[in-house]
């Protein structure tokens, strides 16, 4: 069974880095509307293990992941 990750190779890999990225930003920004700064935190912190897409700008980071940086 042949098994599928994302590679730099796979031209559709950089539209689904992309679209992991939006989607964990998402949920953060939504922890944290909600008052679950923890879970914000764990996304953010996910978000920061994903390979950067090319495409994807630093505005796209995730709310919390320059302040885990630094």
């Amino acid at each position: 069974m042949a098994r599928h990750t994302l590679s730099s190779r796979d031209p559709q890999a950089g539209s689904d880095q992309e679209a992991l990225s939006r989607m964990i930003s998402y949920l953060e920004a939504e922890c944290r509307r909600l008052g679950a700064a923890d879970a914000a935190l764990h996304l953010a912190l996910a978000a920061t293990l994903l390979p950067a897409a090319p495409s994807l700008s630093r505005d796209l980071a995730p709310a919390g992941a320059g302040r885990l940086l630094q």
